[in-house]
């Protein structure tokens, strides 16, 4: 992992304890209600998810539950 890679993980997890649980949560609500339903879009979308589940690292319950939804998505 890139030097900029670490610093950005490192920003996120405090941007995550910063708006706790509920902000992170509502974070991913309005990304997603700002998907536009193209293909493009939905990338874009799970690039921010990705952004908001790296802000999760700051709490282990949310993390865990990151944890079970990327495990289902595997799975599937």
């Amino acid at each position: 992992m890139s030097l900029h890679a670490l610093e950005r993980a490192k920003r996120l997890k405090e941007i995550g304890q910063e708006i706790g649980r509920e902000g992170m949560s509502k974070r991913v609500i309005a990304a997603v209600a700002e998907f536009d339903g193209s293909y493009k879009g939905a990338m874009v979308l799970a690039g921010r998810l990705k952004a908001i589940s790296q802000m999760a690292n700051a709490d282990d319950y949310w993390r865990g539950k990151v944890e079970d939804g990327f495990n289902l998505e595997c799975w599937k």
